[in-house]
């Protein structure tokens, strides 16, 4: 065997069990948590769809889509292409917390092997690429992603895949034998055998999530940024950088006059400026220190640019993350939250693999004779900034924690369920009708019920009046559902059934 196919077969082993590791960590305990706030959309609205083969959420306990005003059709009709192999998946599986995350922990192995290909594109560098797959394997944002029945876990590698393609598209060069791919090569210096996956990974990515739209706002800077680099050069000034910025304005006019609505819906979701700091340390929550983080970004993109030579990639991959992330922090009117930066992370993975790779690369070129200890020692330096607060918490990814945040809700419902009486009805959300399944019970949900004037009360008063036992689950997370006086009327008129599930407060009334 010569060295080269040594090599591969090295590389592919060690990938081998670099996806194998982070399977593991995905598939570990993986239904040990109960569903917590957003998994109940896609679990009832998957389930709809297997029970109708119609995008209705799914009530679990009548056994019936769930009444028409607690059906909203942008919640129920967003992120088909994740929820249509969940649906699918139901004819041979139960719809159990473990069975139907298994779609997450799918997406999160394919974006361990998407990155590795994607950095070794970007970087030509096997060990890069193995390094990006590794973080991305062992990090935690990603593992948090993986386990949770949600679409980011599909929107990270699919839009990783359409920005990879975009930058095909723009800077690799066309060597097939089509004549008209040709013609528009030596014309405009693009790549159209990279135009129909650009196309199908951006319409993917963008119905699975409209943040997709960002990537716009980062080719629009690359091509700002290359455009002024070319006029101090002095080139043709028509070129695919300035077409591409002119055809952005002109878009840009037809979006605000002939879409007007949909300019509209997008000018209220942002509005500078905004203070949301908190989204830069979402971005590199994967190490221990955000210095770190920010040290290895950074060294990684210029050792990129003028270490490897790839000055191109360098910029494109620094503005994919870099753009976004400015918009998040300066403009989003939304409450930052990890799972809206999660989509660009992995830019900063594959700055911060690089970034990694320099550290050796420097020391090893000093002292070239201890390659393979300096190897190690980077490793384990690497290694130590991580953070494995996930794993080593006491409310970690593989237990049920106990937080406002993630309740289980199956401990509350078995609660309940000892508490409950013949003629009972229950206020609470029905869309956590998942740990009431077949009970068949008269529920008044708490989003339907005027509760969030300021004299909800009497809408409590009403109710119990009209049914003479019922009970109340009211989590922490849905106080802001409930008027104070509303949450007062609770605690001093009914009966506070003793639980020991924090986070929630659970009445009943006879």
């Amino acid at each position: 065997m010569n060295i080269e196919k040594r090599k591969i077969v090295i590389i592919t082993v060690v990938l081998f069990f670099i996806v194998l590791l982070g399977s593991f960590l995905r598939l570990y305990k993986l239904g040990n948590e109960a569903f917590a706030r957003d998994e109940f959309f896609d679990i009832n609205t998957s389930f709809g769809y297997f029970k109708t083969g119609e995008w209705l959420a799914w009530d679990f306990n009548m056994d019936q889509p769930l009444e028409s005003a607690l059906q909203k059709d942008y919640s129920n009709t967003r992120a088909q292409f994740f929820r249509i192999p969940l649906a699918l998946a139901y004819n041979f599986m139960e719809p159990t917390e473990g069975n139907a995350r298994l779609i997450s922990v799918f997406w999160g192995i394919i974006s361990i092997i998407a990155i590795y290909f994607v950095t070794l594109s970007f970087t030509g560098n096997y060990w890069i690429a193995l390094l990006s797959a590794l973080l991305v394997s062992v990090g935690e944002s990603e593992i948090i992603f993986g386990r949770r029945l949600r679409m980011y876990s599909m929107l990270f590698p699919i839009y990783l895949i359409f920005s990879w393609s975009l930058f095909k598209f723009y800077e690799s060069e066309y060597k097939g034998k089509i004549v008209f791919f040709q013609k528009i090569y030596q014309k405009l210096k693009v790549n159209l055998n990279y135009i129909l996956p650009t196309a199908i990974f951006g319409l993917v990515s963008y119905e699975i999530q409209e943040l997709s739209v960002h990537i716009v706002f980062s080719l629009v800077a690359y091509c700002a940024v290359l455009t002024l680099f070319n006029s101090f050069k002095k080139q043709k000034y028509w070129d695919k950088y300035n077409l591409t910025l002119l055809l952005s304005f002109l878009s840009f006019l037809v979006l605000k006059v002939a879409f007007s609505q949909a300019y509209k819906d997008f000018d209220k979701a942002v509005s500078f400026w905004q203070d949301n700091y908190r989204s830069t340390g979402y971005f590199f929550t994967d190490f221990k220190y955000l210095f770190v983080g920010i040290a290895l970004f950074f060294l990684g993109g210029l050792f990129l640019a003028f270490k490897i030579g790839r000055k191109k990639e360098a910029l494109f991959i620094f503005l994919s993350a870099s753009i976004p992330l400015f918009y998040a922090i300066f403009s989003w009117v939304r409450e930052p939250a990890s799972r809206y930066i999660y989509f660009v992370q992995s830019f900063g993975i594959i700055f911060a693999s690089i970034g990694i790779y320099a550290i050796y690369y420097f020391l090893a070129e000093k002292f070239e004779n201890h390659r393979k200890f300096i190897a190690l020692a980077v490793l384990l330096l690497a290694a130590v900034s991580l953070d494995y607060s996930y794993i080593t918490d006491k409310n970690n990814l593989y237990r049920q924690r106990e937080t406002a945040g993630f309740i289980d809700f199956n401990k509350v419902f078995d609660v309940v369920k000892n508490n409950l009486k013949p003629r009972d009805v229950m206020i609470t959300r029905s869309y956590r009708s998942f740990y009431f399944s077949d009970w068949k019970i008269k529920v008044y949900d708490v989003k339907a019920l005027p509760l969030e004037k300021q004299d909800c009360q009497e809408t409590f008063v009403k109710i119990i009046s009209e049914n003479e036992s019922g009970i109340v689950v009211l989590p922490e997370i849905d106080h802001l559902s409930v008027c104070k006086n509303g949450r007062k009327y609770l605690e001093e008129n009914l009966i506070k059934i003793p639980s020991t599930v924090k986070g929630v407060n659970i009445y009943r009334w006879q």
